[in-house]
């Protein structure tokens, strides 16, 4: 399944709405074009994931990147 940017950037706004982190930085950090945002690295992001995203679509998408998302 490939999600269309503005996807991607609503799971960003799903992981940190109490934050005030970029989204699209977020998304960098997650895609390994950058190595933070803000206070989350990749894998700060991840553990983030797993306690915000509905596992049970959001999650089957982000453990079968290649990484950790696919985008």
């Amino acid at each position: 399944m490939k999600l269309s940017h503005e996807e991607k950037l609503q799971l960003m706004r799903s992981l940190n709405w109490d934050y005030l982190d970029n989204h699209e930085d977020m998304l960098a950090v997650i895609e390994g074009r950058l190595d933070t945002s803000g206070a989350f690295n990749r894998d700060k992001l991840f553990v983030r994931s797993l306690e915000r995203l509905p596992w049970h679509i959001d999650i089957l998408i982000i453990v079968s990147g290649v990484i950790f998302i696919t985008f």
